[in-house]
């Protein structure tokens, strides 16, 4: 009964174990009907979505159908039209954003299309390009900081950068018309604040130097030190509607002469002499960490062109340490950075192709060995053997009782013929520096052994020899994408292996045979070229027969051997480089750096004030001389005549003029009283017309501009006519002279010189020299203190916010009428009014204050005055306070313009205005 019950248990687990199984298999081929199913409804969706032209999606579909199917040849077809149209997509976007200046979204497009086809070299082109861009941008920012931060050298190499990457960059020049537009004056480097941008003109004739600088003091503000040791030299100089800054600058050139910035208003003076440069230059050290040029060549460099004595170089970290005046380390500086550039890369795609084909055939009779072997045997002993044909038999006396034994060669009979077609192909990619070799080696390595025996001790030495395929090239890249190329080709194989030296001391020789080439050639980038026609022809024959019976006529062949070996090799290497980074190399405002003179070093261009000539606008200037007619070479008194003549000619002209200009005041005078009279009629009649007094305001401020400059003239033609009768009465006096000359000579009376007049030579031949000429004393333009008008408020507001700003005045004296014009940018700041100020409102006094806006053109015009019997105010204090609305994020200009402050007595005051920099959020 235990035994059935067993057997029965068996055939249970049986069954179980069959139903296991069957329902893995089925399991497996489940998953495996269900993964195709899958890979052909990801095919699908992948399809349907390339139908759409949604590329991407097409790409994730059919990446997850090929995943689930890799070795499906459809998929895979269709996955790589999908991903070069999803690159093409993503070309096109990225150039559209580039159009728009949409740089960063413009790179991640182009990155996503050179992903997807890495054949798309145009993407991978204009992806660095836009990389550029980016990195001009960023400089730009960088550069506006600065400017905002008042950094302006720093701001605008900068910007030159930035330029030089992308000459078209608006920031950038935005950045670069501001720098022009500041009124700070650099000088070496430095800021300084002059009270004034007017021109200057200088005339000097022997004046002592520190005299020169206390006027240059007076013209500027800005305080001069000078150092105990600085020599009062005189100085001769004639410098027209120059700057500070070249007026400076010439007259350090000119008396060698040192200056140093303490800050914007202070400046010592000493002169340039060794020591004192030593005292007073400041002495910088600059570490410089290279990365492309060796710190040693760099240094050498360095030594030949700045004459460096304080240099270190720091081999490990591959830098240098300087220590010198800042305008060397800004020399050292700009050098490297034209120097230390990354060198250029090529990869190299060979194609090596080794084509042999051989024919052999054995064919006939081979007897082995050639010989005869025999044996003696006596009483079961051999007495001898190995009698060879070629041998001497052994010489036996006693034959008795023996046995003699013969053995024939054999022979073999052999016909093969063998055919070998053999194709080796070899595709290496090799990446190589510019000027640097690289090395390819497709074999093996052969080992040959070879055995010392000294006394009882043997030593074995391995070597190894190359064999097979060696490719060596050496590229050197020209910056007009050409590579020139020495290239060298090395095909070798084992034809042959012997031993020799016996079982002793065995060593073992190669036969190797080999094929070289090496050439030079100049390709361009992705050029391919072919060296080909390396060909060897290999014709063996060979015959082995039976001395006597293969020289037998008809039979002789049957006993001999043939062997035929007939072998073809030929070697084609193709060669395609293509060039993988190349030197950026700067562009030609880089790589000129300017370097000062051959004496001083500095970091720019001697007399730079010089080298652009800023724009002076609003700049009056002077009325042109009148030019002298030419006087003929006649006697003393005829041209003496002439002259007087002459000058009372332009007397009468001068005379003319004035009384012209006497005209026209007084026609503005009457204007102006009208022009009041109106205005105080206006100011009771009702509100309601502001606006045509804001209309005479400003016709009012127009005829007192034609009036100040008319007034600006008068002194000028005025200062003509002194000056004409000034000559006229040196003409007067010369003509005196020569009458004298002329008349009976009285007793001589001791002359006493007179200022102005030279005094009249007393010897014959001293009467008969021309007149002598009086220099002039040399005219300075002083400017008048002048009225500050400011904007005070917040710098930074948030688009959409309500603002104030206040209109301030400092440093006025007894202001009557401050009308004037306000612009601003509409397309930011929206007008919301104005209020009047306290500055010109007295105890007892009435003030008058009108504000008329003109939205569309960003202009408001402000009208603030005392009433009748006002005596003006003096001091600082606040003329309005205007509000504005900010519309959008940027940056705008408040500019006061157009002021026109008068005092009690209605004299034009001179006012300094200056803008205000707003910016938005």
């Amino acid at each position: 009964m235990f035994r059935i019950f067993y057997i029965e248990d068996r055939r249970d687990m049986n069954k179980t174990s069959r139903r296991m199984v069957i329902c893995i298999l089925l399991l497996i081929l489940t998953l495996f009907v269900a993964g195709c199913a899958t890979g052909r409804r990801d095919y699908a969706k992948g399809v349907d979505a390339m139908r759409d032209k949604n590329y991407d999606l097409a790409v994730a579909e059919l990446t997850q159908a090929l995943k689930a199917n890799p070795d499906d040849a459809e998929f895979n077809s269709r996955l790589a039209t999908a991903r070069g149209l999803a690159a093409q997509q993503h070309l096109k976007n990225g150039r559209v954003l580039r159009s728009e200046e949409k740089y960063l979204e413009a790179a991640s497009e182009l990155r996503l299309a050179s992903a997807l086809d890495p054949t798309l070299d145009v993407a991978q082109l204009e992806f660095r390009q836009v990389e550029k861009l980016i990195e001009a941008r960023k400089l730009a920012t960088e550069a506006q900081e600065n400017l905002h931060a008042r950094r302006l050298n720093k701001a605008g190499k900068l910007a030159d950068e930035a330029l030089a990457i992308d000459p078209e960059n608006a920031l950038a020049l935005e950045v670069v018309d501001k720098l022009q537009q500041k009124e700070e004056v650099l000088l070496g480097g430095f800021e300084l604040d002059v009270d004034s941008k007017e021109p200057i003109t200088l005339k000097f004739k022997e004046a002592k130097v520190k005299e020169v600088f206390k006027i240059l003091n007076r013209l500027s503000g800005i305080n001069f030190i000078f150092d105990e040791e600085l020599e009062n030299e005189l100085v001769s100089l004639l410098l027209e509607d120059a700057t500070f800054s070249q007026a400076l600058e010439l007259l350090m050139k000119m008396n060698n002469i040192g200056i140093r910035v303490l800050n914007p208003k202070t400046v010592i003076v000493y002169p340039n002499s060794k020591e004192k440069q030593k005292q007073y230059e400041d002495q910088i050290i600059q570490t410089f960490y290279l990365s492309s040029v060796d710190a040693k060549k760099a240094v050498n460099m360095l030594r030949t062109m700045l004459q460096l004595r304080k240099i270190y170089v720091h081999e490990e970290l591959n830098a240098i340490v300087v220590r010198d005046t800042p305008d060397v380390i800004e020399l050292v500086s700009q050098i490297l950075a034209t120097a230390d550039l990354a060198d250029s890369e090529v990869m190299f795609d060979l194609e090596l192709i080794e084509v042999s084909r051989g024919d052999e055939l054995h064919l006939g009779i081979e007897p082995d060995p050639y010989g005869v072997s025999a044996a003696i045997v006596k009483n079961g002993d051999i007495v001898a053997s190995g009698i060879p044909s070629s041998g001497v038999g052994n010489m036996i006396h006693d034959l008795d009782g023996t046995e003699t034994f013969f053995t024939l060669p054999t022979a073999s009979f052999e016909m093969a013929k063998t055919l070998t077609d053999t194709i080796i192909l070899a595709t290496p990619k090799i990446r190589v520096k510019n000027r640097e070799k690289a090395k390819v080696h497709v074999g093996t390595r052969e080992p040959s052994v070879t055995s010392t025996i000294s006394g009882d001790n043997v030593s074995t030495n391995v070597q190894y020899v190359d064999v097979g395929i060696k490719v060596d090239v050496e590229p050197v890249i020209q910056l007009d994408n050409t590579i020139q190329t020495k290239l060298k080709l090395e095909v070798s194989s084992v034809s042959d292996r012997q031993v020799v030296g016996g079982t002793n001391n065995p060593t073992t020789v190669f036969t190797i045979s080999t094929t070289n080439a090496e050439t030079a050639l100049i390709l361009k980038d992705g050029e391919r070229t072919i060296i080909g026609g390396l060909i060897r022809n290999a014709d063996t024959k060979s015959k082995k027969t039976i001395p006597v019976l293969g020289e037998i006529p008809l039979i002789g062949a049957l006993f001999s051997k043939y062997d035929t070996d007939d072998g073809k090799r030929e070697i084609l290497l193709s060669v395609t480089p293509h060039i993988v980074k190349k030197v950026d190399v700067p562009g030609e405002a880089e790589s000129r750096i300017w370097s000062g003179g051959e004496e001083e070093l500095k970091a720019g261009q001697n007399f730079a004030a010089f080298a652009v000539r800023p724009e002076l606008d609003d700049v009056a200037l002077p009325a042109p001389a009148i030019p002298t007619p030419p006087v003929e070479q006649v006697s003393p008194t005829l041209q003496t005549e002439q002259q007087r003549s002459q000058l009372n000619q332009h007397k009468s002209e001068l005379e003319q003029q004035r009384l012209e200009l006497e005209q026209q005041r007084s026609e503005l005078d009457q204007q102006r009283q009208k022009f009041e009279h109106e205005s105080a009629q206006l100011e009771q009649q009702s509100p309601q017309i502001e606006q045509q007094r804001s209309e005479l305001e400003q016709q009012r401020l127009e005829l007192e501009q034609q009036r100040s400059e008319l007034e600006a003239q008068s002194p000028q033609i005025e200062q003509q006519r002194l000056e004409l009768e000034n000559k006229s009465a040196q003409i007067e006096e010369q003509a005196t002279q020569i009458e004298t000359q002329v008349a009976p000579t009285p007793p001589a009376e001791p002359q006493v010189p007179q200022a102005g007049v030279p005094l009249v030579p007393e010897t014959t031949k001293d009467r008969e020299q021309v007149a002598q000429v009086v220099v002039q004393p040399p005219e300075i333009k002083v400017p008048v203190q002048s009225a500050n008008l400011f904007v005070n408020g917040p710098e930074l507001v948030n688009a959409g916010d309500e603002f104030a700003v206040t209109l301030q005045v400092a440093e006025v004296d007894k202001l009557y009428s401050a009308p004037l014009f306000v612009n601003y940018d509409p397309q930011f700041l929206d007008f919301v009014r104005a209020d009047e100020g306290d500055f010109l409102r007295t105890p007892g006094q009435s003030t008058v204050f009108t504000s008329s806006p003109n939205r569309s053109r960003g202009e408001l015009i402000i009208g603030n005055k005392q009433g009748a019997g006002g005596e003006g105010a003096s001091g600082s204090g606040s003329l309005a306070r205007i509000y504005f609305k900010a519309k959008q994020t940027g940056n705008v200009v408040i500019r006061p313009n157009r002021v026109n402050f008068r005092d009690p007595a209605g004299a034009r005051m001179p006012v300094e205005a200056k803008p205000f920099n707003l910016e938005i959020r």
